[in-house]
């Protein structure tokens, strides 16, 4: 076991319980104005991660933008509220 300093512990990605993915843990987590790019390889699902932005959105009120890029390597997903 490890002590942790706050700093450390908040950098450390963590997920909730019950059945939330890693990506819908890690856009809650984002604070205003951050920026993401996932990655074509990290997603899974056949729809895109709009689903998951416009469920949070939603459910926590959380407001993001998901955008699709050009070449098709990804996505990049912006929390703007």
């Amino acid at each position: 076991m490890k002590k942790l300093t706050k700093e450390e512990a908040e950098k450390i990605p963590v997920q909730g319980k019950g059945r939330s993915s890693a990506v819908s843990s890690a856009l809650q987590a984002m604070k205003v104005g951050e920026i993401v790019l996932l990655a074509r390889m990290e997603w899974s699902w056949k729809r895109g991660p709009s689903i998951i932005c416009k469920r949070l959105e939603k459910k926590m009120g959380l407001v993001f933008t998901c955008k699709r890029v050009m070449d098709g390597s990804g996505w990049i997903i912006k929390r703007i509220k």
